[in-house]
């Protein structure tokens, strides 16, 4: 989980993340000197989100303004809570994007249990049936997702490279996104890749910088 929460961390703007769940704080980059602070943060946004059920509302984030900084709330699943302090400009939906990603992870391991064997004298023994001739079903397995070709790849690791001048380390974030909606709209090729640039363009500031990256990602098509 700690590599989840650099990853957090890793996305431009963002100063300090923790994650909270049942009551307590899981991890934190926040100063040790604030940690009994960000534990009281936590609960008092987790309160306003249940708040928010109470009255049938589905709010799932919080802004709240602190001096020239932002603290960010994301609640996920009713289960846990990722809390950010931030600059006061920043691109929110890609904060949001690189949160939502990272929240899956952090679902998946939140909920893992470990396997516990059932002690000797609780284990019942299993009824003698007799054997039951059955016909078995075969399974038709899903096919395979289309290859990426050498060259169509070499392309791909270009457009991340044009997504880190404008995104930082949240490219990769973008990037993964992006390139699975790529491929359940279309089959990659070359001549795809088009696509997969426009999909990923959406993701930048209209205008200008949104302008710039297809001109540069079409250099390479």
């Amino acid at each position: 989980m700690k590599s989840i929460l650099e990853n957090i961390v890793a996305l431009r703007g963002v100063h300090y993340a923790c994650i909270y769940q049942d009551g307590e704080v899981l991890i934190s980059t926040f100063p040790d000197s604030n940690g009994e602070g960000v534990s009281d943060a936590a609960q008092a946004v987790e309160q306003i989100f249940s708040a928010l059920q109470a009255i049938g509302q589905a709010h799932n984030e919080i802004y709240l303004t602190i001096g020239e900084m932002l603290l960010i709330a994301y609640f996920f699943d009713d289960e846990h809570l990722v809390m950010l302090l931030t600059d006061s400009k920043i691109n929110i939906p890609l904060i949001h994007m690189g949160v939502k990603s990272a929240s899956v992870k952090i679902k998946a391991l939140s909920s893992a249990q470990p396997v516990v064997p059932l002690a000797i004298e609780e284990e019942i023994p299993a009824p003698i049936i007799a054997p039951v001739q059955e016909i078995p079903v075969q399974e038709v397995p899903p096919p395979p997702p289309a290859a990426i070709s050498l060259a169509v790849q070499g392309i791909m690791d270009h457009f991340e490279e044009l997504l880190i001048d404008y995104l930082g380390p949240a490219a990769i974030f973008v990037l993964e996104d992006g390139v699975d909606l790529w491929r359940e709209k279309y089959i990659p090729s070359e001549e795809t890749l088009i696509n997969l640039a426009e999909i990923l363009a959406l993701e930048l500031n209209p205008g200008d910088e949104r302008n710039d990256f297809m001109a540069k990602a079409k250099g390479y098509l």
